[in-house]
């Protein structure tokens, strides 16, 4: 999977997605994270081309979690994405 083009915005203790085109915010597309997921999202720039498989991976790695309990928090998050069109 890949993730669009958005800008990550932290906004008090929650982040936004938010599309940008030629340099403006467009409001109307605006999704708010809380802190795991907005580390998901960068995760997943920063992988390319992810699968929920390696996102689980690295959240074991950051945070002490399960594998089963990341993989199955992690497939959530991107179905929602999913949904709203963000990832592909």
């Amino acid at each position: 999977m890949r993730a669009k083009e958005l800008k990550l915005r932290k906004l008090g203790d929650s982040y936004m997605l938010v599309d940008t085109v030629a340099d403006k915010v467009d409001m109307t597309q605006v999704l708010t994270l809380n802190s795991v997921a907005a580390w998901l999202w960068d995760e997943a720039r920063r992988q390319g081309d992810f699968t929920a498989e390696t996102l689980a991976d690295e959240l074991c790695l950051k945070y002490e979690v399960e594998h089963d309990e990341a993989l199955r928090d992690v497939e959530e998050q991107l179905t929602l994405w999913r949904e709203y069109g963000i990832i592909y």
